[in-house]
């Protein structure tokens, strides 16, 4: 039986000036069936076919005149750009859907921000950081935002039919980390747990001078068994009141300064992060593999 097919949505497609370049045109079957062709625009006619004809990004007049106050969101077809117009939102695609997009396209993105919202499903992640990729070094923010309680194969009209608003979904886009925070943020994750491993290296390499590459420069040290006390550094201290254990590395001023490990009087002497403390110490102690042992600026105490 012959299937009997209907035109179910045209889109159309513009250049920068706002003139009709091509439409694509979706069509439905009585099976529930779906296909898609392009017509391009001759001299006021429609013909079947591109024949060459590059298509731009959907709405392009829109995204060309924005102002760069706005994020665009990118969205993975006409009607979810739509659906974001509808709501006063500024919306494109690229013309081939899922999996389609030209690297050509991400220059009209330059130095915007940019929000791209993928269906729920594998195709659509996929989609979605390919376009993040493509954007790289190129928008000035990129945001890949995941729409709560969105069902499998959904997307943002449903999230909307559902009753989603523009003010929330502005909101989502706002608190939704940038690509580059993301990206910064698993480098220190996997930094954080580098140094950490090194952590006890570090401890065993001190606690073999005693911890005095940690407290050079103390004045007026004298030892009392395991403690070594000394004038504190974090005040005027005439009378010493500071002292720490060489075989622990922990510290105490007992003015009131505080106390902690070895690793929070090093933060507490340089401003630095325990991050950078690691980092510096691993040098410092030879525990770098990449780097020699550098020899110690700070002064060496009195002897004990």
């Amino acid at each position: 039986m012959k299937q009997e097919w209907t035109r179910e949505s045209v889109h159309n497609y513009h250049d920068k000036k706002g003139d009709i370049i091509a439409r694509k045109v979706k069509m439905r079957n009585s099976q529930g069936k779906k296909r898609y062709f392009w017509e391009r625009l001759i001299e006021g006619k429609f013909l079947t076919g591109l024949d060459g004809i590059s298509v731009p990004i959907y709405n392009m007049p829109e995204v060309t005149n924005n102002s760069g106050l706005l994020s665009i969101i990118i969205t993975e077809g006409e009607k979810d750009a739509d659906s974001m117009k509808a709501v006063g939102l500024l919306a494109t695609t690229g013309p081939g859907g899922a999996g389609s997009w030209d690297g050509e396209h991400s220059q009209y993105f330059r130095s915007c921000h940019v929000a791209i919202i993928p269906d729920n499903d594998e195709a659509g992640v996929k989609h979605g950081q390919n376009v993040a990729n493509s954007l790289r070094n190129i928008a000035a923010t990129v945001r890949i935002v995941k729409l709560d309680g969105l069902k499998d194969k959904g997307d943002i009209t449903d999230w909307i039919d559902n009753g989603g608003t523009a003010n929330e979904l502005v909101a989502m886009i706002n608190n939704t980390p940038t690509q580059e925070d993301e990206e910064n943020l698993e480098a220190l994750i996997t930094e954080g747990i580098e140094l950490h491993e090194k952590r006890d290296e570090i401890v065993k390499a001190l606690s073999m001078t005693g911890f005095r590459d940690i407290y050079m420069g103390l004045k007026k040290t004298r030892k009392m068994g395991d403690e070594v006390v000394a004038c504190c550094p974090f005040h005027d201290d005439k009378d010493p009141s500071f002292s720490y254990n060489v075989k622990s590395g922990l510290w105490h001023c007992h003015a009131g300064c505080g106390g902690g490990s070895a690793f929070d009087y090093e933060m507490a002497q340089t401003n630095e992060t325990y991050a950078e403390v690691m980092r510096r110490l691993s040098v410092e102690l030879g525990i770098d593999d990449d780097h020699p042992r550098k020899t110690a600026k700070r002064p060496f105490p009195e002897e004990l």
